[in-house]
């Protein structure tokens, strides 16, 4: 038996791909702020990115993508934030209405992260 045109046409829109929805996360991560740190930090001990790669043990394009703010794999990160001498916590934030669903415990923690770069903000005005 043939098939109609019209089955092929809904055979072939079933097959397209759907974009992919995004999920809402309460915790962002600051990339800009780390972009801005790693350059600064970069740039006073006199390093090229290709020195910085070689010392960190990844490939230059990651740290010319992340001084850029554009998010790059975790372990790269977490080498260069290691190399940078900070937390991860310290470029997150955690959006106010989760804060408030947070446990006693955690959300302490959460506080505790975000008062460095809030006594930063103060001490550069």
């Amino acid at each position: 038996m043939l098939s109609s045109p019209k089955s092929k046409k809904s055979v072939s829109s079933a097959n397209k791909k759907r974009p992919a929805s995004r999920v809402w996360s309460p915790v962002t991560f600051g990339w800009a702020s780390v972009a801005a740190e790693l350059r600064a930090a970069r740039l006073a001990r006199h390093f090229t990115i290709r020195d910085l790669a070689r010392e960190v043990d990844c490939d230059h394009t990651v740290i010319f993508r992340l001084e850029r703010a554009t998010p790059v794999a975790v372990e790269h990160l977490l080498s260069l934030l290691l190399w940078l001498g900070r937390e991860p916590f310290a470029f997150t934030s955690v959006d106010k209405r989760y804060k408030a669903k947070l446990s006693p415990g955690m959300s302490k923690k959460v506080s505790a992260s975000s008062a460095p770069r809030k006594a930063a903000k103060k001490a550069k005005r």
